[in-house]
């Protein structure tokens, strides 16, 4: 979920909010649970602190994708 939403504030052109979600995961996984966030997790942080992510880094691996509903018919 974190990784999304990184994602999604990277490609809205919200770099900054992007890394604070990192380091914010970082420091609560860190505290709370002694553990650090997954390989492509901190795969993607790296690439943002680069700003060179590429299509792999921004794309949703694993994202569900969910058909939009069609519009309502307007009745007579």
């Amino acid at each position: 979920m974190h990784a999304q939403l990184m994602r999604a504030l990277y490609a809205s052109g919200r770099r900054a909010a992007a890394l604070e979600v990192y380091q914010s995961l970082r420091r609560r996984m860190s505290d709370d649970l002694g553990i650090t966030p997954s390989p492509t997790t901190r795969s993607l942080h790296h690439a943002m602190l680069q700003d060179r992510p590429d299509q792999r880094h921004l794309s949703a691996a694993g994202a569900v994708r969910r058909p939009c509903p069609a519009p309502p018919s307007a009745a007579p």
